[in-house]
Order: structure tokens, then C-alpha cells, then sequence
């Protein structure tokens, strides 16, 4: 998190605006908006640093994860021995030992859309675990977090957002908590995050 899902170069394009005199104010609104789309639609659509996060089992075969832009560092530890340590654990192998799930994902951009992995599927054949053990911090992965792309759709919303914004206060929002008061207030802006969550809001578990 903490990169804006359009720049102010684009967002001035958009709004046909020619002078750059308040381009730290759009910056910071541009900031604000990206980060109240991330809780309103409950995923963020930028991509993190490889980073480990640790996941509880059902006893199943399947993992929901929040989404995963890219395989590069992706690593995958299952506690087979229930001792919560994973450090003694092999590293799964993607595509022997389990699948990144939905089959679509992480497919060729359209409209700079790709869709990010959200589970991971054990193979019936591994010979290192073929079910997640039901039990608390079941699994470490590995990997980086969120979409490998800022879509087109996000990027113009977040736009028309802060346009939006700046319309109804006739300042820049730097509060981040403020700029979601004024825009749950505004019937514009709650269309857009209507049309929005019917595409890009997150239903599935982690």
C-alpha cells in the first residue's frame, strides 16, 4: 500500500487541466482516494514487496489468500509437523506440488488488467502435503501482495474521484478520514463505487 492508482500527470489529462500550480494538493487527494477505494472494495491494486504472511488451515486442500500479483518470489511452507515452525518445512514447488488459483490469473493485460492469484491449490500427487492441516498458522507464503497492474477503470475512478473531491470542498484533502466523509456524502461518487465493487470488490475469503 501507499502508491496513488493514477498520477497527477494523467489526472490533469483527464480533467483538462493545463496549469500545474496545485499539483501537491492533487498528490495528496490522489493519495487519500486511492486509500478509501482500498476499503471500500477490500484489496489494493498495486503490487508489494515480496512479504510472509501466515495462514490458519481447515483441513482442506484449498487456501483463499489475499490476492498475489506475480509468481516471482512466491513461496509456499506448510506445518506438516505441527510445531508452528516452518523453517524445518520444504518449499512447495508451483505447479508440482500446488496450483495458484483462479486458472485465468495473471493471464496477458487488457485494458491493464490482469487478474491477480486469490488461492492456492494442493496437488492429489505431492509428495509433501496434499491437505492444509486444520490447525492455527497452518502455512507461511511468501509472495507479493496485491495486483500486478493499477487497472484502467481504477485509475479513471480515482480521477473522477478527486475531481469530485475537490468540487465539494474547494481545497485539497489531506486527512484521509475526511476525504471518505465527503465522499460517502456525495450521490457521484457512490455511483462510481457502486459500478466499481460490481467488478473489482473482494467477495472471497483469505
Amino acid at each position: 500500500k501507499g502508491r496513488n492508482y493514477a498520477t497527477v500527470a494523467i489526472y490533469r489529462d483527464i480533467v483538462d487541466k493545463t496549469i500545474d500550480e496545485d499539483d501537491l494538493t492533487i498528490a495528496d487527494d490522489l493519495l487519500a482516494v486511492s486509500r478509501y477505494l482500498e476499503r471500500k472494495l477490500g484489496r489494493q491494486f498495486n503490487l508489494s514487496a515480496a512479504t510472509a504472511l501466515v495462514f490458519d488451515g481447515q483441513g482442506g486442500s484449498r487456501l483463499w489468500l489475499p490476492d498475489i500479483g506475480s509468481t516471482t518470489g512466491l513461496a509456499v511452507l506448510v506445518d506438516t509437523d505441527g510445531d508452528y515452525i516452518y523453517t524445518d518445512e520444504t518449499a512447495l514447488v508451483l505447479n508440482t506440488d500446488y496450483w495458484l488459483g483462479p486458472w485465468d490469473r495473471l493471464t496477458a493485460a487488457v485494458n491493464n488488467e490482469q487478474k491477480p492469484g486469490r488461492f492456492i491449490e494442493l496437488h492429489p500427487d505431492s509428495t509433501i502435503v496434499t491437505v492444509f492441516p486444520a490447525q492455527r498458522r497452518a502455512a507461511q507464503v511468501t509472495a507479493q501482495w496485491g495486483w500486478p497492474l493499477v487497472p484502467h477503470a481504477i485509475e479513471r475512478a480515482t480521477c473522477h474521484l478527486v475531481a469530485l473531491l475537490r468540487i465539494e470542498t474547494q481545497r485539497a484533502i489531506t486527512a484521509r478520514g475526511e476525504a471518505g466523509d465527503v465522499l460517502e456524502a456525495t450521490k457521484q461518487a457512490q455511483d462510481i463505487i457502486v459500478e466499481l465493487s460490481r467488478v473489482y470488490k473482494r467477495s472471497t475469503p483469505y
